[in-house]
């Protein structure tokens, strides 16, 4: 695939993108938290555990928006 087909066509805005496996040890709650701080809009993309701990971690530390 070309990377000039990967552009986004869309007005830019303050945000950011936090990729890898959504789960406590990556500290999405942390980036969430600083996002918050500096009034910035943050993406989350990646993969979830369907374990117990992870479900809860995406209930309680990672709010819908």
């Amino acid at each position: 695939m070309a990377v000039d087909r990967l552009h986004i066509r869309v007005p830019k805005r303050r945000f950011a993108v936090c990729l890898g496996d959504i789960e406590p040890e990556m500290g999405f709650h942390i980036a969430l938290d600083a996002a918050r701080q500096i009034d910035m809009q943050l993406l989350l993309c990646g993969g979830l555990s369907r374990g117990a701990e992870a479900q809860r971690y995406l209930q309680e530390e990672i709010p819908p928006a």
